[in-house]
């Protein structure tokens, strides 16, 4: 898994700095579409009595910058965490998203942003040990808050850091001949992110 996710961050360095070449000029602050991209690692707060060890996280967005300040985006991705202890029990998620994004533009570099958003989650939890080994999945609603501030590469590029947190509303599995149900998830993840205006 941890070379997995070397992979991962390996990959989402080489599609920045090719997007980076690939970029035509365009005003970000203008009115039109964009594509943000994310990675970095997720924690997962204690569940049902369970830790978690940090895990991944990355996502792809895309959207319509309405004015310089107000935006609307599609998000999805992929979450996963191990069990801690027990690296063969994940936990995983694959969101969509409806997101509003507030950006906060000045005369200065840094753009500190905000953002809101609900849509649904379909989770995925898998137990492989000495007396089980199943898996299942789960549609559930989901929400999400974040926030970070972007350094303005050029016209149309903008690089940084993001916080997210993803809220998963108690999904359920059956699993081992059984069914568990979880409480509410609560996702917390720092990322590296890019924005391209095109």
């Amino acid at each position: 898994m941890r070379q997995g996710i070397l992979r991962v961050g390996l990959l989402g360095g080489v599609l920045c700095v090719w997007l980076c070449a690939e970029a035509r000029a365009a005003d970000a602050t203008e009115p039109g579409f964009y594509a943000n991209f994310d990675v970095g690692v997720n924690f997962l707060s204690e569940v049902e009595g369970r830790e978690f060890d940090p895990g991944l996280r990355f996502g792809v967005a895309g959207g319509y910058r309405f004015t310089p300040m107000i935006s609307a985006e599609i998000e999805t991705g992929y979450l996963y965490n191990e069990v801690k202890d027990a690296e063969d029990n994940t936990l995983s998620h694959v969101p969509l998203l409806a997101n509003v994004m507030f950006r906060f533009e000045n005369k200065s570099p840094f753009v500190p942003f905000v953002g809101v958003g609900v849509g649904g989650v379909v989770s995925f939890l898998t137990i492989d040990d000495v007396i089980s080994e199943d898996d299942d999945s789960a549609v559930v609603f989901a929400w999400q808050v974040q926030a970070g501030v972007h350094y303005r590469i050029n016209a149309n590029m903008s690089a940084g850091i993001t916080y997210k947190y993803l809220g998963v509303d108690s999904p359920e599995f059956d699993v081992g001949g059984g069914t568990i149900e979880l409480d509410v998830l609560h996702n917390h993840a720092i990322l590296a992110s890019f924005n391209w205006a095109f």
